[in-house]
């Protein structure tokens, strides 16, 4: 990403969300993060994750759906997310080369 050594997390790290239903990919925009042992927690701007080493629950910010997540290897992204993904970091924000 052609970062320097000491870029931040937010810029390292990027936290997408991938709708099923729709095929729509959208950029979760990284506040804060806290680590309890087996749990991780990451807040967004549109919401909340929670996470170990299996599963996960996402509860959104502004209507309060929950999704439960089942934590996969990057070894089992179907063909459809790949796809999505190699779009997202060619054009990242929908902008062009």
């Amino acid at each position: 990403m052609d970062l320097p050594g000491n870029a931040s997390y937010t810029e390292t790290c990027h936290w997408l969300y991938f709708d099923k239903q729709t095929g729509a990919l959208m950029k979760l925009w990284f506040h804060t993060m806290d680590s309890s042992g087996e749990i991780e927690e990451r807040y967004f701007e549109q919401g909340f994750l929670k996470f170990n080493g299996t599963q996960a629950t996402f509860i959104e910010k502004y209507n309060s759906a929950q999704h439960t997540l089942d934590r996969r290897s990057t070894k089992e992204a179907s063909p459809e997310l790949i796809s999505v993904l190699e779009s997202y970091f060619k054009h990242p924000e929908g902008k062009k080369d």
